[in-house]
């Protein structure tokens, strides 16, 4: 089974040298961090400050992340009447890597509006935590890409593809948006597995795949399996699959801070970021 989710587009009207994303990519780790650990030195008769770089950050990026994927879930629940599935992990780690490639005030603010601390050390480790949460299984594999699709024209400082490659946050490639739109087009629809029409505009587009795999060979003692039609996105039969059908009670819980109910299925079910 695959899922694929289109998480953003990016529609840079100005180029992207006028808004500041990629002409002043990167800064060195000491320069970010510059300042930062020795703030609170010299307090109460010049004792030494604990270094923020030392710290286990576990704790503070649960809440980061969480924090996050609640504002953007009610977000866009408000805006929508149907199901939809949407990927904040993704999301998240996304807009952190445009961040490190944004001039100062630009990064501050995408930094401060997902939860993700100044300091680069903390920044690391945070990075470190989030691209090792979906290791693969014995009957289930993961693959996430994430890729930054820029129009020819567009440059990028060396240092920031450097960074990029050194922690997997984003990948990166040309294409020829504005001259051959058709062309970047299908390039997309390849990349996230779709057959829907794709327009693209400005001089780059974000996108994010998930390949989910899995195997289920055990079904519930109380489960009836049928052979069910599997259609693709269009609504087109494409074969059959074997589904599980089954009566059961299972618990119903309402979250108030998401505005969502939440349904708890068989500890069988596979949950995805």
């Amino acid at each position: 089974m695959r899922l694929a989710i289109v998480i953003l587009s990016l529609c840079i009207a100005h180029g992207a040298y006028s808004q500041g994303l990629f002409s002043s990519i990167m800064r060195a780790p000491s320069q970010i961090a510059n300042g930062a650990g020795n703030i609170l030195s010299g307090i109460f008769g010049g004792g030494k400050s604990e270094d923020p770089c030392s710290k286990n950050v576990m704790e503070e990026y649960k809440k980061s992340v969480t924090a996050f994927h609640n504002k953007l879930y009610t977000n866009i629940a408000a805006r929508s009447d149907n199901h939809f599935v949407f990927s904040p992990y993704s999301v998240w780690l996304s807009l952190a890597a445009l961040a490190e490639g944004s001039d100062a005030s630009v990064k501050n603010q995408i930094l401060s509006s997902i939860n993700m601390p100044l300091q680069w050390c903390r920044r690391k480790k945070f990075y470190d935590i989030a691209l090792n949460v979906e290791p693969e299984g014995r009957d289930v594999t993961l693959k996430r890409r994430r890729s930054l699709i820029l129009d020819e024209d567009v440059k990028v400082l060396s240092s920031w593809g450097r960074l990029m490659r050194s922690t997997g946050l984003l990948n990166y490639a040309y294409a020829p948006i504005k001259s051959n739109p058709r062309a970047t087009s299908k390039k997309v629809r390849n990349f996230i597995g779709t057959r829907s029409n794709i327009v693209l505009k400005g001089n780059s587009v974000l996108l994010d795949s998930l390949d989910f795999n899995g195997l289920w060979t055990t079904s519930f003692p109380e489960a009836g399996i049928r052979s069910q039609p599997f259609f693709n996105e269009l609504g087109q039969k494409i074969g059959t699959v074997q589904m599980m059908h089954l009566k059961k009670k299972v618990r119903l819980a309402h979250a108030p801070f998401m505005g969502a109910k939440v349904l708890e299925l068989p500890s069988m079910i596979c949950g995805l970021r």
